[in-house]
């Protein structure tokens, strides 16, 4: 009792005691604090997001690099007041380093002195007028580049039907927004543009100047891309969106060979002024750069009319972003995406992903600087009789954690030519969506001109991938992505076959008449 009613009396005294203080000493005022941060590249300079507490006014400048540090006097004297959130710098010159240092002013207090580096780069003129990066409902996957398969590039004919097409009345209709340009093999050389378990080598800067070309380069797939949408315009009128191209980026593999863990490192070619060195996360970064520029050189040059470069595409279907991952000390894509992806915003690019079902990777996609992020299902091969089949629950489940979107996926006559026609020991199923097999290569071994067994099938998991959409609740409010093989869009198209049409049919509706999509 008596240890008691001391605990008490020293509590009252301790209260006593802090009413009294707080009574007599002056309120308190906080000093100033701020935080600067890079929004955006504009034109000659840049725009600085600001935030701050107890200030009257902010003051910004921008110097050289190599200038020596200002003093809070200085930066008051010298700099620009903001008089938002949001303050531009303006007379910058392009491609030089400048640290930008900033102070908050409270009467006659200063803040501590905030600041942050930043390399300008050389911007087109597309660039520069970009407040953000470009917005989209549905994109659309163009395999090519791929020289050992038949058809092995685009042309008008192929790609009309992923441009537009003919409703049930014969009015002609706008169809996807975006396009992605994908590949992921230099045939020519026999080299690998992704990280693979192969025999491959990997490919050099020769392979992903050449892939470069390929997509953006003259007479390329974007000349052939513009000029179909252009022959569109001509006969149904200009579309209420600009169709955006997103353009595939090639691994930087750190191993000429990669199942060779004692192969070169210094493969690759050399950029910047010297030979790169893909043990290093920095010179990987580099090789990324060097290919971002490239393509927005050929961009500049390609100049389309109707097409915008919305981004760049990672190939690798599987990140591994954590130390404990597979081959981690191989990869290391923790150390190489979110600086990619910070040079991409500087010039309001998005970085985009596609990893296949429960890929390493899918849930760190904010940490690596990913912006748009579509799940592959994957159930259009989870054949009945394998051992381990995709579940829709953790597809929705991962977009709901996450807020990725989905690809849709189904596959045209040649089914997955080259493939086992064994999977886990079982036979595998031909993945044509077609009522009849339209060439000589179909994975089941059916001949070309024979009916597709599978065809009522493959044409429901199309179904099932729509319909299970909807049902979870996304359509409407969740991306969408389309693999559809090297050549299913023409093939069901043009098919003589009415279930073919009305396949393909079904799949423009749901592309068109989702509520994201106005």
């Amino acid at each position: 009792m008596i240890r008691r009613l001391i605990y008490m009396t020293t509590l009252l005294l301790l209260a006593a005691c802090s009413c009294n203080k707080e009574k007599d000493e002056p309120e308190y005022i906080g000093k100033p604090v701020i935080e600067i941060s890079f929004d955006r590249f504009h034109k000659d300079g840049l725009y600085v997001s600001i935030k701050s507490i107890n200030t009257d006014a902010v003051h910004v400048v921008a110097l050289h690099a190599d200038s020596e540090a200002p003093s809070a006097q200085d930066i008051v004297t010298e700099g620009s007041v903001a008089e938002d959130d949001i303050l531009f710098i303006g007379g910058l010159e392009k491609d030089t380093e400048y640290i930008i240092y900033g102070v908050g002013v409270k009467e006659e207090e200063y803040s501590k002195v905030a600041s942050f580096s930043i390399t300008t780069p050389s911007l087109y003129s597309w660039e520069m007028e970009r407040e953000d990066i470009l917005d989209f409902a549905d994109l659309d996957l163009l395999a090519g580049g791929h020289t050992s398969r038949t058809p092995n590039t685009w042309n008008e004919d192929r790609l009309k039907p992923h441009v537009t097409f003919i409703d049930e009345t014969g009015k002609e209709q706008w169809l996807h927004e975006a396009f992605l340009f994908i590949g992921s093999e230099d045939a020519k050389r026999n080299v690998k543009l992704c990280i693979a378990e192969g025999k491959n080598k990997s490919a050099s800067q020769e392979s992903w100047k050449d892939f470069a070309d390929y997509w953006v380069g003259k007479g390329g797939v974007t000349d052939i891309l513009d000029r179909t949408v252009s022959n569109a315009v001509s006969r149904i009128g200009e579309p209420s969106f600009r169709h955006k191209v997103v353009i595939t980026m090639p691994d930087p593999i750190m191993l000429e060979y990669f199942y060779d863990k004692e192969s070169s490192t210094t493969y690759w070619g050399k950029a910047f002024g010297r030979q790169l060195d893909f043990s290093s996360p920095s010179d990987q970064i580099l090789a990324y750069r060097w290919f971002i520029d490239y393509v927005r050189e050929l961009w500049a040059a390609a100049s389309p009319e109707h097409l915008e470069l919305a981004g760049f595409y990672i190939l690798s279907e599987v990140l591994v972003a954590k130390p404990d991952g597979w081959n981690y000390k191989y990869k290391k894509w923790d150390q190489i995406l979110p600086s990619v992806s910070e040079y991409l915003h500087t010039m309001k690019y998005g970085l985009y992903w596609i990893p296949y079902y429960q890929a390493d990777g899918y849930d760190m996609t904010d940490q690596l600087g990913i912006d748009y992020t579509w799940i592959q299902p994957n159930k259009y091969w989870d054949y009945p009789d394998k051992k381990q089949k995709k579940s829709w629950s953790w597809v929705f489940n991962t977009m709901a954690a996450y807020g990725h979107g989905m690809e849709i996926e189904f596959e045209g006559s040649h089914g997955e030519a080259g493939w086992s026609q064994y999977e886990e020991g079982v036979p595998r199923t031909s993945s044509s969506i077609l009522e009849t097999v339209r060439t000589s290569n179909d994975a089941q071994g059916t001949k070309k001109g024979s009916p597709n067994p599978q065809a009522a099938r493959n044409k429901q998991l199309l179904r099932d991938y729509m319909d299970e959409f909807k049902k979870a609740g996304y359509y409407g409010k969740a991306r969408i992505a389309t693999y559809s093989g090297t050549d299913a869009m023409y093939e069901l198209a043009t098919s003589p076959d009415a279930k073919d049409k009305e396949m393909y049919l079904e799949y423009c509706r749901f592309i068109v008449g989702s509520p994201l999509r106005k």
